[in-house]
């Protein structure tokens, strides 16, 4: 997924990230090499003050937009381990009104995020 990550961004494609701050680093995380890439990510760390200081807030949404055209989301991980080993389901939408709802939903979710560095 990184590698194909990568070459998207390399061909002018747009690729953006969100992760739970968790993922920053983690030893097998490759979230510090799609930053060296210059690709976009940020990390959550809630503003909202019930969460704010909680060990259990974390960014658990799953889910991919596609040219504005296509969601892709479920319970898969986008990890090695969710892609080969685990039982996972992903469901993919192209009825423009929720991918409009799920585009809203990333870029609300990044003025609550942290640019990664």
């Amino acid at each position: 997924i990184t590698a194909q990550l990568k070459k998207a961004a390399e061909s002018g494609i747009t690729v953006e990230i969100i992760t739970d701050f968790t993922n920053m680093n983690e030893q097998y995380s490759k979230i510090n090499d799609l930053i060296s890439c210059n690709i976009p990510v940020w990390h959550y760390g809630s503003t909202n003050a019930k969460q704010k200081n909680s060990r259990y807030a974390r960014m658990h949404h799953k889910f991919m937009v596609i040219d504005d055209k296509c969601v892709l989301t479920g319970s898969a991980n986008y990890t090695k381990a969710g892609q080969k080993h685990n039982k996972e389901n992903i469901v993919t939408i192209w009825e423009k009104k929720i991918i409009d709802d799920y585009i809203k939903q990333f870029d609300e979710l990044k003025i609550e995020c942290i640019p990664g560095k």
